[in-house]
């Protein structure tokens, strides 16, 4: 159930603080040391059961705009129920993102919340579950869902647990995501500019000229300026490799 914003999250023991406190660092760190996106993602689905008391299966979903993608899991059940709650557009997942919280359900059967989707996951197997938002800042990443087929899986120490690994995960995910998009743009940056100098050598234009020809194109082909960028160069090193 959602945690009554009246109530003190509740506290961990010390030795289980402890335990937590060093579990978050090993995944912080093995996050930190994957090269991209789809291994940090894979990464979190895979230490948040390990992290998690209760937690049996995880899914990773993505924002793009209004759209919920399911990027990693750790089961076909997973991307079955991730989808399942996408489809219906209701859910922990879902409710989390658009309202900024973390969700609960301690009974599939019973969860009045969302019932189109409780049963379907009860169907399923699953009984019980969490949902959280993946965000940093203002700026919201996705959905973590951790699933369980066993009745009130999750207490209110793994609720805070999961609250814990999530912000972990989620200044991980940003990390990656941010350096996926300057990585793409650089690329893109280099391949306008390769293309620029295509035309310029070959219709004897100047760089704006080449620039602008390029603006155009893209325009009356409806396609991105990057990606017609990329095409032209594809093409002229395939010229280039044809023997003559």
């Amino acid at each position: 159930m959602p945690e009554d914003p009246q109530k003190e999250p509740p506290e961990l023991g010390r030795g289980r603080l402890v335990d937590v406190a060093q579990a978050l660092s090993d995944v912080a760190r093995s996050l930190d040391a994957e090269p991209d996106l789809q291994h940090v993602v894979a990464g979190i689905v895979a230490a948040v059961t390990d992290t998690v008391p209760g937690a049996e299966a995880a899914g990773v979903s993505l924002r793009e705009g209004r759209i919920l993608r399911t990027v990693a899991a750790t089961s076909d059940l997973v991307e079955r129920l991730n989808a399942i709650e996408h489809e219906l557009d209701e859910g922990p997942c879902v409710q989390a993102v658009l309202e900024h919280r973390s969700y609960r359900i301690d009974d599939m059967s019973t969860d009045t919340r969302w019932p189109r989707f409780a049963a379907a996951a009860q169907a399923q197997g699953i009984q019980s579950m969490l949902g959280y938002r993946l965000f940093t800042g203002s700026r919201t990443l996705g959905a973590l869902d951790l699933y369980s087929s066993k009745l009130n899986a999750f207490d209110a120490e793994a609720e805070v647990v999961g609250e814990l690994f999530a912000a972990h995960a989620a200044i991980a995910l940003l990390g990656s995501t941010q350096q996926t998009e300057w990585q793409t743009a650089i690329n893109s940056r280099d391949s306008i500019g390769m293309a620029k100098g295509i035309l310029m050598h070959r219709e004897r234009l100047t760089d704006q000229q080449a620039f602008t020809l390029l603006v155009s194109t893209s325009q009356k082909a409806n396609i991105k300026i990057h990606e017609l960028a990329t095409w032209l160069v594809d093409e002229n090193n395939d010229t280039a490799r044809r023997p003559k």
